[in-house]
């Protein structure tokens, strides 16, 4: 039965008995759920953000990357009239005054597109949750930079082109041919753009895709390693046990007896048996001892 003093609000009634659930632990289930839910419907918001983000830079890049045939265009046709000899001197002040502005505004066109391409970058790396920029990536970015500084040379070409059709002492040949290499240099301006344009989402991806790990190196063993391990192979490979003398690695002395014998004339075979000669302690000991041959087992005194 419900103990008076809860109230009914707290207390689920089943068939067998009543259970408490404190209202506290309700309510942070419910808010829990809740942010859950809120969690999920932000999400793609998020990432909808993410790629509205990157979008923009891309848009700025491309707006720049529009302008700067534009600018070369005008420095073009501006270093024309520049050669027009009948030009007053006001107006020659004037047009050096243009190109100066002009070369100045390619200079900050190119340096604010170079930043903008490592920002891209950054905000695609980002997207994806990627770390670091490969060598792939910044390869991208230079073979965009490429592209960026020889518009602004066509463009300039075309300017130039441009104020020489306008010469009425020019020949039908000579029109002709200033005719062609309009379209081609208009036909170049919209082929770079085009794939400044593909390697922009390139790019995107690779940063994406963030830098591979590298394999960590293996240190080079040094002559005096080698030496070492050399000495360590020989060390554990060699036991002597000659009746009364020593093993390998020991240095006491028994019964007043120094027997010493040199690695070369002991056999690394670790089961071979050795005896001692007639005039010794008539001891037999394997060379798989690696203590005194009379105090450890399996080696005994004979």
């Amino acid at each position: 039965m419900r103990p008076p003093f809860f109230p009914a609000s707290l207390f689920l009634w089943t068939e067998d008995s009543f259970k408490l659930f404190p209202f506290e632990a309700t309510m942070k289930k419910s808010l829990s759920l809740g942010l859950i839910a809120l969690t999920l419907a932000l999400s793609p918001i998020a990432f909808a953000q993410g790629h509205k983000d990157c979008d923009a830079i891309a848009r700025q890049v491309n707006d720049l990357v529009e302008k700067l045939p534009e600018v070369g265009e005008r420095i073009g046709s501006v270093k024309g009239q520049l050669k027009n000899p009948a030009a007053s001197s006001e107006t020659l002040k004037s047009l050096q005054n243009t190109l100066k502005t002009d070369e100045s505004t390619i200079r900050s066109l190119k340096a604010t597109i170079d930043k903008l391409l490592s920002k891209f970058c950054a905000c695609c790396s980002k997207k994806s949750g990627a770390n670091g920029v490969g060598k792939e990536c910044e390869g991208l970015m230079k073979q965009i930079d490429g592209l960026v500084e020889k518009l602004p040379d066509v463009g300039e070409r075309i300017g130039s082109v441009k104020g020489q059709l306008k010469n009425p002492a020019a020949s039908a040949e000579t029109h002709n041919s200033l005719q062609n290499t309009l379209k081609t240099d208009e036909l170049t301006v919209r082929s770079l753009k085009g794939t400044i344009d593909k390697l922009m989402n390139k790019l995107c991806a690779c940063c994406g895709k963030g830098e591979p790990s590298r394999p960590a190196q293996q240190p080079t063993p040094t002559t005096t390693d080698k030496v070492t391990d050399v000495l360590k192979t020989i060390g554990s490979s060699v036991s002597i046990g000659i009746g009364g003398g020593y093993s390998s690695g020991h240095g006491e002395r028994h019964h007043g007896e120094d027997r010493h014998r040199t690695a070369d004339k002991v056999s690394t075979d670790k089961t071979k048996t050795h005896t001692t000669s007639p005039t010794t302690t008539h001891k037999t000991v394997t060379s798989a001892c690696k203590c005194h041959p009379c105090t450890c087992a399996p080696c005994t005194c004979h």
